[in-house]
């Protein structure tokens, strides 16, 4: 379906990861804590013998001592012993008492653990596996000593007791970094600034994933490349948590159409990621209403930001909703709103030169106060100008009784069309 330019994944995205780490859940001994991370620097250098049964390995956890353990105190020279209570129990451990028997006698952590692998598998190939997979891999401890300098430290029976109790786990090295790119569609004036990040996949599925899953708000774009053919899909999703992004996503995919390219580009090496000249409509189960729905979302934007309010994307725009819609928004453009009517009651102070005029057509136009429901939320105390371009009083009995005895103050007026016709006009004053 799409051309690529992948080929050279690997060099985009091959830097600035992190080692791995052995993870620690439940040691409290003042020396472990939950989710202690441990760098290994370099697996090959921290594996320092494997016995014939691939799944028995012997670790020495020199390099991760920082993290297992404080400074403590070792009984050659420059350590004391110190006692402290636990729960109404003495808890005996070691700490240097200078910096010089830090540096002669360091501690540091020595143990033994099984690490199940498959049947021929290497080491370094789990390692690499689970860094694709970003599933960390378990490590059953046979046993943890500590250690000051060559000697075992005589004072951890607390340990002792603690990390027979807790898990430990390699935690693999994270993904590469992600890079800043920007997502287009040649020829549009709308973009997506984001960042293309390497994501975890089924070792053995043969491919590689980029996304900006983990950074976009609203439109999230996949890439899969398959190692094998060279080629590269892509499938997209979009979460429109307000009318501004949808409006943006909408004009967007308008012009995702064929012939036209889409294109992800590295912002930082200034080069393109990858790139498709589409040969099918992107938006293909909508496109044809796109246009109708960016003026809805255009329209309501509009709204939003003239009134401060915000309308929720959730909900299906009822008829009403859009004729308030259009009658607002047109208000906002000074656009008024044409309609006919077929009668018209209010309430009014009437004051007239002679009464000689009640019996014929006039053009009336009058003020109201008003309230539209859009989407749920209420848009409050709308001045609208109305217009009628021909009116008769349709209960001009009464409204002649109330002038003869002088009652003009309030006064119940029923209005019906005259003989130029039932058309009206009317806008919000904004």
């Amino acid at each position: 379906m799409v051309k690529h330019i992948l080929d050279a994944i690997r060099n985009f995205f091959s830097k600035s990861s992190k080692q791995n780490s052995i993870q620690v859940d439940t040691i409290k001994n003042g020396n472990i804590y939950q989710d202690s991370n441990i760098k290994i620097e370099n697996p090959a250098v921290a594996i320092n013998h494997i016995k014939d049964s691939p799944d028995d390995l012997k670790i020495t956890l020199d390099s991760i001592s920082s993290v297992l353990l404080k400074q403590s105190e070792v009984l050659p020279q420059g350590y004391q012993a110190v006692v402290n209570m636990r729960n109404g129990k003495a808890d005996i451990h070691s700490e240097p008492v200078n910096e010089e028997a830090k540096t002669r006698f360091p501690q540091h952590i020595k143990g033994q653990a099984k690490v199940q692998m498959p049947a021929g598998m290497s080491f370094q190939e789990l390692l690499r596996r689970a860094r694709i997979s970003q599933v960390p891999i378990n490590i059953e401890m046979i046993d943890m000593q500590k250690m000051i300098g060559d000697i075992i430290d005589p004072y951890q029976d607390q340990f002792q007791k603690e990390w027979r109790k807790s898990t430990f786990k390699i935690v693999p090295e994270e993904l590469p970094v992600g890079m800043k790119a920007v997502i287009v569609i040649d020829g549009s004036p709308y973009q997506y600034d984001t960042i293309m990040r390497m994501q975890p996949v089924d070792p053995d599925a043969n491919i590689v994933k980029i996304s900006n899953v983990e950074y976009a708000s609203d439109f999230v774009l996949e890439l899969t490349y398959h190692m094998d053919t060279h080629v590269t899909d892509f499938t997209y999703k979009f979460i429109g948590k307000s009318w501004k992004s949808i409006h943006k996503f909408l004009n967007f995919m308008k012009v995702a159409v064929p012939k036209n390219v889409l294109r992800v580009h590295l912002t930082e090496v200034n080069q393109d990621l990858f790139y498709t000249e589409l040969n099918c409509v992107v938006f293909a189960e909508d496109y044809d209403s796109i246009d109708y729905n960016i003026e809805v979302a255009k329209r309501l934007l509009m709204i939003e930001n003239q009134f401060g309010l915000q309308f929720p994307t959730d909900q299906e725009l009822s008829n009403e909703d859009i004729e308030l819609i259009w009658f607002l928004s047109n208000s906002i453009m000074k656009i008024s709103e044409g309609f006919t009517w077929e009668n018209f009651s209010m309430t009014a102070n009437l004051h007239l030169v002679s009464s000689e005029s009640l019996d014929s057509d006039a053009c009336l136009k009058f003020k109201e106060i008003a309230s539209m429901t859009i989407l749920g939320i209420k848009v409050e105390n709308l001045n609208v100008w109305v217009e009628l371009e021909s009116a008769r009083i349709a209960n001009l009995t009464e409204v002649e009784a109330a002038i003869n005895t002088n009652n003009t103050e309030q006064i119940q007026i029923m209005l019906m069309p005259g003989e130029r016709g039932n058309h009206g006009t009317r806008i919000v004053e904004i």
